[in-house]
């Protein structure tokens, strides 16, 4: 009689959790295919050859094949051949993010052809109507960009997102054998790729991070606290740390400091490379000559940059406009 019981009280389960998983499946199956009818209703391009759920009976996999975004106003066009979301049904509020091998982005106006090995996403956020970003994090073992103008590689990247306060987010920043595109002469002075690129920064923003404010208006900073940003290429390394609000015009307003070693190098570089005019090369190189000997060491330099009253000021002298946020 027990054993009888049992198989009932597993056959009830069974069909209980069949039960839960299709419906599971079928909402979101239908919150999809709604935010995809909103996004066309907002006169956007939003269109897909296949959208598929499968995972029966602890997964919600959704795979969209033909995959077509394009936002009329900004001229944000992303198309990908495939592209996945991963869920457990009995876990909401995580899903993992699958892009294919190879996508195009194009952003105001410039096609971007992105090739990669295994680039996916993690995010968690709150399991309600507003879905508000708790963390998240992006990996590729390899992205490859390419566009008509330049093109950029590198390997072991890493983009990790955490809730810090209510409209908080700490982001952090890290790629290994990051290979800056561009033509580059035969007797090129550097390696190939640069040995160290990485970021830590907290944002403040005037609204959480959430798919109702995603879809509405996109949050904005109001203050930025760089803790290290860093680039080392060969024996030119670039570090950068401060704190500024950033005012209501998007303006910048605070402080940074900049350490530059072999910053000569650097400017002969840009020159070489024509990124910078020689001319304006060697005119920086004038100007920085004497706030690079009063730091006790010509080849290094260390500067203290004010961003107030939308202008950048090196102590008292103004060099131009503060920085902007969008």
């Amino acid at each position: 009689m027990a054993v009888k019981h049992l198989a009932i009280a597993v056959i009830v389960a069974a069909l209980g959790w069949s039960a839960w998983w299709f419906y599971a499946a079928n909402r979101h199956e239908a919150a999809l295919e709604a935010w995809f009818e909103e996004r066309r209703a907002d006169g956007w391009a939003a269109e897909y050859d296949s959208l598929e759920l499968r995972g029966f009976p602890n997964r919600l996999d959704t795979t969209v094949t033909g995959l077509v975004l394009a936002d009329p106003q900004s001229g944000t066009v992303w198309q990908a051949p495939i592209f996945q979301i991963l869920m457990l049904s009995y876990k909401p509020g995580h899903a993992i993010f699958v892009w294919p091998h190879s996508q195009t982005l194009t952003l105001a106006g410039r096609e971007w052809v992105i090739d990669s090995d295994r680039m996916r996403a993690s995010v968690i956020y709150e399991p309600n109507d507003e879905m508000t970003l708790t963390r998240a994090n992006f990996e590729a073992e390899v992205l490859n960009l390419a566009s008509v103008d330049g093109s950029a590689a590198m390997s072991a990247l890493n983009v990790a997102l955490a809730q810090s306060g209510p409209q908080s987010y700490r982001l952090t920043s890290a790629a290994d054998g990051y290979v800056p595109g561009g033509a580059r002469p035969a007797d090129f002075p550097l390696p190939e790729s640069l040995s160290a690129l990485r970021a830590d920064l907290t944002v403040d923003l005037d609204a959480p991070l959430s798919r109702a404010a995603l879809e509405t208006a996109t949050p904005r900073p109001t203050r930025l606290d760089l803790r290290l940003a860093e680039a080392i290429w060969g024996g030119l390394e670039l570090k950068l740390a401060g704190a500024a609000d950033v005012t209501a015009a998007g303006n910048l307003d605070g402080r940074t400091t900049l350490r530059a070693v072999n910053w000569r190098e650097m400017l002969k570089l840009s020159a070489t490379t024509g990124t910078l005019p020689g001319s304006v090369a060697a005119t920086l190189e004038q100007a920085l000559d004497l706030a690079a000997g009063l730091s006790g060491n010509a080849e290094t330099l260390d500067l203290t940059l004010d961003f107030k009253r939308g202008r950048t000021w090196l102590g008292m002298i103004p060099l131009g406009p503060a920085p902007q946020i969008p």
